[in-house]
């Protein structure tokens, strides 16, 4: 075969066609074309190896992305959980739990990476940079948790110590005592150098541990020995004036007096406090003993008074009743006391059994025997002479015979004892008129009336002299003082006028009762002035003080006088004296006016 000779230009031909080609064809374009196509692949295959790349690490990126976004949940889950954890001394120390929580963590998120090797690389110091702040925020929260155990661990061992010898029975001497208080004492010094308390807390208001917990002691020792005794409560104050003159060297230890039994524990911390906070102690002491002694006794007042009015209207009964008359132990219920009640049931159980009452004579009897010398001895002499003509049947007052009283006088006797002015003498004028369940009924109802009348009457005296429980409990205000001493000597003489009637068998109507409250208010009054004047006095000048611009209040007419004082200034300064005057009348008006201290 002939191999073709190409020449670099090609030349024309006249030559007719279908004639033999001899010519050799040039090959460049096809050469060029053939190496276009391999370049067009080189350059897909490359695009193609590019992308593939570029995948890989976008998904290599993808997972360690994930991978430390994980580890941060996972984390903060596990700072959350051992920062609830009670186990506080194995987080950081001992079984290291937050260490081996992190370690774990890492190494089971870290094989979610892959194995490229600067993917990993790069997990590792994320890692670490996510987990240094919460690694630091837990230590935060154990070191405060750390701090709040110690610090209630202290309290709790000071609140036991205290506890134990606040106890007055506690078998200790007082070196026993001071070992107790320095231990303490060393527990605190030694959370101190270790970090574990705060200096402040160990010295509080500059009193040491031991001062301290002392006092504490003390406050709780003094009145859980004393209780509610006074005479208890005066004999720890005489041993602490006694220990007071052993401290001056008056005396010797020895040579200290100490009345009663009181506990050696308890004469040991009265030595131990100083004596200033032992005085005060003291004084509260007896200051609460004292109260409640004052409320025993009054309890006891009330109590007795109780009795004595149940005894007065027994005794009222007994004058009243008829011999024949029904009684039922309802009708008893009303004017006996619960055991004096019993006996009355146990002592007619038959009759009352069988007939549900007992006849008014037995009655008699037997208010007789339980109010005179067979029980309480209540009855004087006048009043058992009295009742004695009340047993006597042949001097026994006869009433209207059942059904034939006057139901027009009974009428007109209700409506005069339930206006409360029905006296004993017209009653008595108009026995025969009525039926002796009646007339009894009547007795009752003046009784009761009375009883109310007494209470409007001491309130009276209250209003009077601006009595007020609550701020008579205190005892420190003069002004209080006053008032309750008036108060009580004037309610107490009325009480005892009308329990004097009503023993008498003339209780005392509503218009005597009050004139006779009046009487009270007027002769103690005198007194109960004289420290409202003091008062007044004192308000007065103590307004002056807050007072500006060379004002002055006249006594006599202190309301008037503000007034044309205020009106006196500029707008400027009554704006800014508007509030002082309104106070000032309504404080004069609510304290002073109606007592006669000025002009109104």
């Amino acid at each position: 075969m002939r191999i073709p000779v190409y020449r670099a230009q090609s030349q024309l031909s006249d030559r007719a066609p279908g004639a033999r080609i001899t010519a050799r064809m040039n090959p460049t374009p096809f050469v060029n074309a053939e190496l276009q196509k391999g370049a067009v692949l080189t350059t897909a295959l490359g695009e193609a190896a590019e992308y593939t790349n570029m995948r890989y690490k976008m998904l290599v990126e993808t997972q360690k992305n994930e991978a430390i976004f994980a580890a941060k949940e996972s984390l903060m889950e596990l700072s959350s959980t051992l920062s609830e954890s009670r186990d506080i001394g194995n987080i950081f120390d001992g079984e290291l739990k937050y260490e081996q929580g992190v370690k774990e963590i890492q190494e089971s998120l870290r094989k979610t990476v892959g194995q490229n090797k600067y993917a990993l690389a790069d997990f590792d110091n994320s890692f670490k940079q996510a987990e240094i702040p919460i690694r630091f925020r837990l230590k935060e929260v154990v070191d405060l948790k750390i701090e709040k155990r110690r610090q209630a661990a202290l309290d709790a061992r000071e609140a036991q110590v205290v506890d134990m010898l606040a106890k007055p029975d506690l078998d200790f001497t007082s070196d026993e005592v001071a070992m107790e208080l320095t231990q303490l004492e060393v527990t605190y010094n030694q959370a101190v150098e270790h970090g574990g308390a705060n200096p402040n807390i160990v010295q509080l208001d500059g009193k040491s541990v031991s001062e301290r917990v002392l006092l504490k002691a003390a406050k709780r020792l003094m009145p859980a020995y004393a209780g509610s005794n006074i005479d208890t409560a005066s004999q720890l104050y005489d041993a602490f004036i006694e220990i007071e003159r052993v401290r001056r060297g008056e005396i010797t230890a020895e040579e200290m007096q100490v009345s009663g039994a009181i506990p050696t524990h308890v004469i040991n911390v009265l030595q131990a406090i100083p004596p200033e906070e032992a005085n005060q102690i003291l004084q509260d002491t007896i200051a609460d003993a004292t109260k409640f002694f004052d409320f025993q006794e009054k309890l006891e007042d009330e109590n007795l008074e109780t009795q004595n009015r149940l005894n007065t209207k027994a005794y009222n009964f007994a004058l009243g009743v008829h011999n024949g008359e029904p009684v039922t132990k309802e009708i008893m219920a009303q004017i006996l006391n619960p055991l004096d009640l019993a006996k009355f049931e146990d002592q007619f159980s038959n009759a009352l059994d069988t007939d549900g009452y007992v006849a008014g004579l037995e009655v008699k009897r037997f208010i007789n025997d339980t109010l005179g010398a067979r029980g309480q001895f209540w009855l004087n002499r006048e009043q058992q002479d009295q009742l004695a003509k009340e047993l006597d049947v042949n001097t026994n007052v006869i009433f209207a015979a059942p059904g034939e009283g006057s139901a027009a006088e009974y009428s007109r006797l209700y409506a005069t004892a339930q206006a409360g002015m029905l006296t004993t003498t017209e009653l008595n004028n108009s026995r025969p008129q009525l039926e002796a369940s009646q007339h009894r009924d009547l007795v009752q109802l003046m009784q009761s009336e009375s009883d109310e009348a007494l209470g409007e009457a001491t309130n009276d005296i209250k209003l009077a002299f601006r009595y007020n429980e609550m701020q008579a409990i205190g005892n420190d205000d003069n002004l209080a003082k006053a008032s309750k001493s008036a108060f009580e000597k004037a309610s107490r003489e009325l009480l005892r006028e009308t329990s004097r009637r009503q023993i008498a068998q003339n209780p005392m109507t509503r218009e005597e009762m009050f004139e006779f409250a009046q009487k009270q208010i007027d002769q103690f009054m005198v007194a109960y002035t004289a420290a409202l004047r003091v008062e007044y006095n004192e308000y007065l000048e103590q307004q002056i003080n807050d007072f500006t611009l060379g004002f002055r209040i006249d006594p006599n007419d202190p309301i008037n006088s503000v007034q044309s004082w205020y009106d006196s200034l500029d707008e400027t300064q009554q704006q800014q004296a508007l509030d002082k005057l309104v106070i000032f009348k309504a404080a004069i008006r609510s304290r002073f006016s109606g007592t006669g201290l000025f002009n109104e």
